[in-house]
């Protein structure tokens, strides 16, 4: 059976390029950083985050909200 290869996307490049209201897909395998680094944004800069986990889907969305 083919294992089903992901494209890497660079996680805190991605999160900080977003425009208020945009998103961002992720692999669910990546959750905890995902969170980790929308957390550690918001300490240095006046951006806002949102997650969402998709466990049927496997993936974890980040929409900035401010």
């Amino acid at each position: 059976m083919a294992k089903k290869e992901e494209t890497k996307i660079p996680i805190a490049p991605s999160i900080r390029a977003l425009k208020k209201g945009k998103s961002v897909v992720f692999p669910s395998t990546a959750y905890n950083t995902v969170r980790s680094t929308c957390s550690n944004i918001t300490i240095t800069e006046p951006y806002r985050y949102s997650t969402t986990l998709d466990r049927e889907a496997g993936t974890v969305t980040v929409t900035r909200t401010a």
